[in-house]
């Protein structure tokens, strides 16, 4: 039984003392024991409730809760191929953001059409990402910012190393919303011993390079 300073426990406490006092007086009456000792038992089961039941006070208990939307930076995985392939916090979060980075607007414009968001879209990719740091590192402080991928999990041979490592660097609050991951999909479906793996990105275009990676 875990009790709290609240008016409705109090009552529930005040009830079961009184119950219990009830009860051991019957059991008194039936047995013939003397009524002191009915008194003193109960007023020493009474101190010690608190002890045999688990009584807590509830002071200063700061509760995060994961779903609420802070400035920063919110890494989220999309669909790979389905669509509907997407969490619900996922969704929550591309809904109340302020500035979605992608890769490919043009692209992440179906998932958010589909979804029927509406949202500013900034292109972040390997040529342009220092220069979309400076453009958005106000930002990045001041409003809730997402970083997407043409599909799956971001990073993951994806854009954006840079952008998380500025985040770091200058104290700015990053979290991930997991989702969908090619390499996980693939390991799974693979037929493979997957209590270990390694994972090298893609595959080199030329064959000399390919050999010498295989």
């Amino acid at each position: 039984i875990v009790l709290s300073k609240t008016t409705s426990s109090k009552i529930l406490f005040c009830l079961s003392c009184l119950l219990s006092f009830f009860s051991i007086t019957l059991f008194a009456l039936l047995a013939s024991i003397d009524f002191s000792e009915i008194v003193v038992s109960w007023v020493f089961f009474v101190s010690c409730l608190d002890k045999f039941t688990g009584v807590h006070d509830i002071i200063n208990v700061n509760t995060y809760v994961m779903n609420k939307i802070v400035r920063g930076l919110s890494i989220v995985a999309t669909p790979i191929g389905n669509l509907d392939d997407i969490t619900y916090r996922a969704v929550t979060v591309l809904k109340e953001c302020d500035i979605i980075i992608c890769e490919n607007p043009k692209h992440s414009l179906k998932l958010l059409n589909k979804l029927g968001i509406k949202k500013k879209l900034i292109a972040l990719h390997d040529y342009n990402e220092h220069k979309i740091i400076d453009q958005i590192k106000v930002s990045l402080k001041n409003k809730n910012c997402v970083l997407i991928s043409d599909a799956g999990s971001p990073l993951i041979s994806d854009p954006g190393y840079n952008l998380v490592q500025y985040c770091i660097a200058n104290n700015i609050r990053i979290t991930s919303v997991p989702g969908p991951s090619s390499i996980v999909s693939g390991l799974q479906l693979s037929g493979l011993p997957i209590s270990e793996f390694a994972f090298f990105g893609f595959v080199p275009k030329s064959k000399k390079k390919n050999g010498r990676c295989l």
